[in-house]
């Protein structure tokens, strides 16, 4: 009997041990796959949550120094934004009028514009340094500033509209430079690279349809021309530039394409059906980030090599007028001062949290 005891216990313990070792080899030999994560879809979800804020004055470009300090020109006068509206600046000068506005930094900001004397207009800068204000004459005669270039807290490019130059301001000093002495060249625009190398596109016209196109580049302290290339419709250049970042974009004319510069030519950027409509307004941090408004009003952002369409922005109603105003991406959100026929909007669209990065 207790051989039998013995004997029973010896084979209960060999069948558990052959159990165990079944159920160990299975585990090893087929471990439990947990199933894949499900596919992650694109995301159609708006990049940015926007607000937009109208108003029945002409909004032309605008400069973001902080969140709370987004300044616009409208109307020939320079405005700031106080959360809801947008307020006069006061620039102690009823007789200027502001046609441009940027700046170094929130305590460095410079106003282009111009004041009247003897029925000629005169351009002038303002210069805004925490809050006080300094103005500076450019040049002696009736002209119209154009283009300008903040590059320094006291160092800033400008040029005028019709008489082929430009003017280096450097704390507080002016120095003239002369692009041509036989064309009179108009819409000069700046353009500093990466390796800061300074450009100039401008154009030669008699009817502001067709014509040259100039590009010169800062050399040893001189404008050299780099190259003239046509005018007009594309395939030929257009004068409407947008810098975004280190890089600077070109909205063509007729076919409607973007380009940008590598520093020698045009080179095409993205051709779809988005930009089939001419860019009102471009902007971003490199040409592989970018905002643009298209010439039906609405908004797309740039990234990751395709154009993706904002679909919850506000509606822009009203064709845009298209001049080469620009559009701020910074501190993570977008900003823009959009001028159509019957109305302007300020337009702020902040991060939304909800997407991807894209």
């Amino acid at each position: 009997m207790k051989k039998k005891s013995i004997l029973s216990v010896f084979i209960l313990a060999v069948f558990y041990y052959l159990i165990i070792s079944l159920y160990s080899c299975t585990k090893d030999n087929n471990p439990i796959i947990p199933p894949p994560p499900p596919p992650v879809h694109p995301d159609t979800a708006d990049k940015y949550v926007w607000a937009g804020y109208n108003t029945v004055i002409d909004l032309m470009n605008i400069y973001v120094a902080d969140t709370d300090k987004i300044y616009v020109i409208g109307n020939f006068w320079l405005a700031q934004f106080d959360g809801q509206y947008l307020v006069p600046y006061n620039l102690n000068d009823l007789q200027f009028n502001a046609t441009y506005v940027y700046g170094y930094d929130k305590n460095n900001i410079f106003v282009e514009g111009f004041y009247y004397k003897n029925g000629l207009r005169y351009p002038e800068l303002k210069k805004i340094t925490n809050g006080a204000i300094t103005s500076y004459n450019i040049g002696t005669i009736s002209d119209v500033l154009h283009d300008m270039l903040v590059v320094g807290p006291n160092q800033v490019w400008i040029s005028d509209s019709y008489f082929s130059k430009v003017y280096y301001f450097n704390n507080g000093s002016i120095k003239e430079y002369t692009l041509s002495t036989t064309d009179s060249l108009v819409y000069q625009f700046f353009y500093m690279d990466k390796n800061n190398d300074l450009y100039i596109f401008a154009i030669k016209t008699s009817n502001q349809i067709n014509g040259d196109f100039y590009t010169y580049k800062l050399i040893n302290d001189n404008f050299v021309l780099q190259s003239t290339e046509c005018f007009g419709y594309d395939p030929c250049l257009s004068p409407r530039l947008f810098r975004c970042g280190s890089d600077i974009l070109m909205s063509t004319t007729g076919l409607s394409k973007l380009k940008y510069f590598n520093g020698n030519e045009w080179i095409s950027h993205s051709d779809s059906d988005y930009v089939a409509a001419q860019a009102s307004r471009i902007g971003g941090v490199s040409k592989d980030s970018l905002i643009m408004i298209n010439g039906g009003g609405v908004i797309f952002t740039y990234g990751l090599n395709y154009w993706r369409k904002e679909k919850y922005a506000p509606s822009l109603e009203g064709s845009p007028n298209l001049y080469s105003f620009n559009a701020e991406m910074k501190f993570g959100n977008v900003y823009i001062a959009y001028w159509g026929h019957d109305h302007s909007t300020l337009l702020i669209g902040k991060a939304n949290k909800n997407t991807k990065n894209k």
